[in-house]
């Protein structure tokens, strides 16, 4: 079987030097990735922080922001076409789409680095592209899918109602919901053939992920 796993944190870029980012290390993502490899799956390993892990015996694939990884996993799923992607990537919710330097004043488009002289500065945000749902509604991905689904400061019965409704959302096959209380721990995966999230050590998240996958180690 052929994996794509999309993991790290993905920036997105205020102006030319300053970026929006999040506390996300690659890590799940390159777990998983290393475990597909030990049981003879090739895959790609996209990702914002290459060289900061082990290799896993794939090609690793760089990424700069979002805007980088929105042209690479686009293509990357035209060309590569895997049977399975993992969305492992803690993905911006918003982009810049300019900033203010004065209360009540006008909208201004970024070009180049904004100057650090003002007393204060307003950005302007607006909702990115969902890259999970873009896979299958226009880039045409018909293979296993599977979503993460991180949450703060709500009871498990919300964080699994959540990663639920993602997942049914964007048509995932799989969905790993986790609470950033506890994410370094454990995690749920879900739903089993009973419809349930079961929850698993943060240690084996990676084998039992690609077990309900059905990706077992090659013979």
């Amino acid at each position: 079987m052929k994996l794509l796993v999309v993991t790290g944190p993905v920036d997105v870029a205020i102006d030319s030097v300053r970026r929006l980012t999040n506390r996300a290390t690659g890590s799940t993502g390159w777990s998983i990735a290393a475990e597909a490899s030990l049981r003879g799956h090739e895959g790609i390993l996209l990702t914002s922080r290459p060289g900061e892990l082990p290799g896993v015996g794939w090609s690793v694939e760089p990424f700069d922001d979002f805007n980088d990884l929105y042209i690479k996993l686009k293509i990357s799923l035209g060309t590569y076409k895997p049977d399975v992607l993992v969305m492992a990537a803690a993905v911006c919710d918003y982009l810049v789409d300019g900033f203010i330097r004065e209360e009540g004043g006008p909208l201004q488009a970024i070009h180049g680095k904004i100057d650090g002289h003002a007393p204060q500065l307003w950005l302007k945000l607006v909702p990115a592209p969902r890259l999970v749902d873009l896979s299958r509604s226009q880039w045409g991905f018909t293979g296993k899918l599977v979503v993460f689904k991180l949450e703060s400061g709500v009871d498990l019965p919300t964080l699994l109602m959540r990663a639920e409704t993602t997942r049914t959302r964007c048509d995932a096959d799989i969905a790993v919901a986790n609470l950033v209380e506890t994410a370094k721990d454990q995690a749920w995966i879900g739903p089993n053939r009973e419809g349930q999230y079961e929850l698993v050590m943060r240690s084996e998240l990676p084998s039992r992920l690609l077990d309900a996958l059905d990706l077992p180690g090659k013979s």
